[in-house]
């Protein structure tokens, strides 16, 4: 009895261990442990390894690191688990194949909607233990091809980080989730951007190589081998529910310590884990994570920043920061042409700088119109760029608000032209519902012309993303006949999409050498040159037309082609070029002082002598009163910076902040703490940024204080 009873606990180890759940966790687990490490090593050796800090803080990061990687790895394994525990013991039931076609159901419907391809997949492979039964042939193939899927996702997800980190110098984050959930567009540019057939090959004989080492070693045979009944279920499913529960409470990715240099910082990190966190932390509570004063401060701070003589307060509360913009005389109601280039960043343009004569036409129109050689973007993303430009807001922290569930109604450009009867539509050469671009504008405004309503005989050339610019343009130009005709002035707000991977295009009429002669053999140059191209066939086929009289056109960029840096944020990597044309209406000026993005089209409405009421942050550059007040904002989703002169403040989760000199040019971060009243204002402006969108008060209703 005595030995029985101190046995006890041998036989429930032994008991535990043997469950192929348990083994099936250890193996799945432990090979992901090992992919997630070599991943790392790949990264530093390769393409972090002139970026990368080899100092004391690497060996730092990489220590982290693996720490972080048994983290995923456990994760991992939990699915294994899950899965496990989905497997009957007992012969095949009709109730089982009745919840097979109830799984089935579902997933058919999560695949027919745009976006759910993903979890159709995972709902496929979560239905198929229904079928098997460990300890028969079903559970023999069912730990097969499982284990086979699991070391093929693994293997894909290493070697898409690589690719991904190439592109944005970072582990996986926002971007990521969105290219998961938005998959039509992505797995197009995908496909025509990387030799995938090669890629998927490799993958399937690196795949086939590792299920038979497993076979060899007969541990497939190990999870597989017995049946076991619900009791020998409870133990690990219960363990492995508690170390989740533990792990989530003490765990998270703020926990990597801070690194002077960002790639470091990155290397620190797991893929998937980021990845993990990147899904759940779509929006970040401002006063939770980022440091705040009283809000009564604050919107007072923000209201005096943002008031002048020209636009004062438009009531004495301090916490109402509502403006009104007064002019004197008669509005003028140009149509409004706003052409937003996918990834033009400044280092591209001529007018900026650039030798290379990437941008002939755009140079050309720099010296007729109102040029903005100082300006930066708000964000990385289109959604950030349309953000600013349409709403004129500073980027809050997390996603950009057109991707947030309160994005309806906004005080928008839509709203103020159709407060004057405009005819407002939004124009995009691909699908617009990807980025929820086609929600954000149909709810503010914005009639939808994208490529889904358009017939084949519409386009001439196509890729991945859409149509190309130049017959996005043709239907804008044909949208702009109707209201002409019509009698209805109209605002269009226009996306390009050309310049972006797989970087392709027509070139009937592309002059595709640069100012030397020599033939352009760069992608992003080469797609540089055709937008430009574009838009200035966009301008003549314009001026043949009745209402190019009465119409101008803002050419300015979403965000800059690339945005890793050396530093926590890198300003050169959001120098944009922005542009107001039109030889007749706009006085040519080259405008200097620093400037953002958001203050684009609040600097329009004072040209066409607009009286309104305000919620916009932007600033009319051409105020009086805005020497005194310029400065710009950028963001990385979880970093926001202010930006005054060659001075920045950093505001980071964990209520943490950083203060630097910058080169503006090099983009180098020197710390200086001693910028406190620019923290001050920085914390001012997003605080009461982020607390007027969460109190609904950035909406049309301008009753509202």
């Amino acid at each position: 009895m005595t030995n029985d009873v101190m046995d006890a606990p041998g036989i429930r180890r032994e008991r535990f261990f043997a469950s192929p759940m348990t083994r099936g966790g250890l193996l799945v687990g432990g090979f992901a442990w090992m992919v997630f490490v070599a991943t790392r090593l790949v990264l530093l050796l390769t393409l972090a390894r002139q970026a990368a800090a080899w100092d004391g803080s690497l060996g730092t990061a990489l220590l982290v690191g693996v720490g972080y990687d048994l983290l995923a790895a456990f994760y991992v394994s939990l699915v294994w688990v899950v899965l496990s525990a989905l497997v009957a013991s007992g012969p095949l039931g009709k109730w089982r194949l009745l919840l097979l076609a109830v799984l089935l159901a579902v997933v058919a419907k999560a695949l027919a909607g745009q976006g759910w391809i993903a979890m159709g997949i995972v709902s496929v492979i979560l239905a198929s233990p229904v079928l098997c039964t460990f300890g028969q042939r079903s559970g023999r193939i069912f730990t097969n091809v499982v284990v086979s899927l699991f070391v093929l996702v693994l293997l894909f997800g290493a070697v898409a980080e690589w690719f991904f980190w190439e592109e944005f110098g970072v582990r996986f984050n926002f971007i990521a989730v969105d290219y998961l959930v938005y998959t039509q567009e992505v797995v197009g540019n995908i496909n025509e951007s990387y030799p995938m057939p090669l890629i998927i090959a490799g993958l399937l004989v690196a795949t086939a190589l590792v299920v038979w080492f497993f076979r060899r070693m007969h541990w497939l045979e190990a999870i597989s081998a017995a049946p076991f009944n619900w009791q020998r279920r409870v133990a690990p499913l219960g363990a492995a529910a508690v170390l989740c529960a533990v792990t989530v409470a003490l765990f998270s990715q703020s926990q990597v310590p801070k690194f002077s240099n960002n790639y470091n910082a990155e290397l620190a990190k797991n893929g998937l884990y980021s990845f993990g966190t990147a899904f759940w932390a779509n929006e970040i509570d401002y006063d939770t994570f980022y440091p705040t004063h009283p809000i009564e401060q604050s919107l007072a701070s923000c209201q005096k920043h943002l008031s002048s003589a020209q636009s004062p307060p438009a009531t004495s509360d301090p916490g109402d920061l509502r403006r009104m913009i007064k002019h004197e005389g008669p509005e003028r109601k140009w149509n409004v042409f706003l052409v937003c280039v996918e990834s033009l960043s400044g280092e591209y343009v001529g007018a900026l700088g650039n030798k290379r004569g990437l941008t002939p036409n755009l140079d050309r129109l720099a010296q007729e119109g109102l040029f903005f050689s100082n300006l930066y973007a708000t964000g990385t993303r289109t959604v950030r760029g349309m953000e600013a430009l349409t709403m004129c807001v500073p980027p809050t922290p997390g996603q950009s608000l057109l991707r947030r569930a309160e994005c309806t109604d906004m005080f928008s450009l839509g709203s103020l032209f159709a407060s004057r009867g405009y005819d407002n539509a939004f124009l995009y050469g691909g699908n617009g519902l990807f980025d929820n671009m086609n929600y954000f504008f149909r709810h503010n405004g914005y009639r939808i012309v994208d490529r889904p309503q358009k017939e084949k005989s519409d386009v001439t050339f196509e890729n991945a993303w859409g149509a190309c610019d130049q017959d996005m343009f043709r239907w804008a130009v044909q949208e702009a006949d109707r209201d002409h005709a019509a009698g209805k002035p109209f605002h269009f707000f226009c996306m390009t999409t050309s310049n972006h991977r797989p970087f392709t295009f027509p070139l009937n009429g592309v002059d595709l050498k640069d100012s030397a002669g020599k033939e352009l053999d760069d992608g992003p140059k080469r797609t540089v040159k055709y937008t430009d191209f574009a838009i200035n066939e966009l301008l003549e086929i314009s001026k043949t037309k009745p209402w190019f009289a009465n119409t101008v056109f803002v050419i300015v960029a979403d965000h800059c082609a690339f945005s890793a840096g050396k530093a926590e944020l890198d300003v050169t990597k959001f120098h944009i070029p922005a542009l107001i044309w039109h030889p007749q209406l706009i006085q040519p000026q080259r405008f200097t002082k620093q400037a953002s993005q958001i203050d684009v089209m609040p600097t329009l409405f004072g040209l066409m002598n607009w009286s309104y009421t305000s919620r916009f942050f932007g600033l009319d550059v051409l105020d009086p009163e805005y020497a005194g007040k310029a400065r710009t904002y950028v963001s990385n989703y979880q970093k926001v910076a202010y930006l005054r002169g060659d001075q920045m403040a950093i505001l980071k989760p964990k209520k943490e902040f950083s203060l630097y000199d910058v080169n503006r040019k090099t983009g180098d971060l020197t710390p200086n703490p001693t910028f406190t009243p620019l923290l001050d204002e920085a914390i001012d402006c997003y605080q009461s940024a982020a607390f007027l969108y969460k109190a609904g008060r950035l909406k049309s209703d301008t009753s509202q204080p």
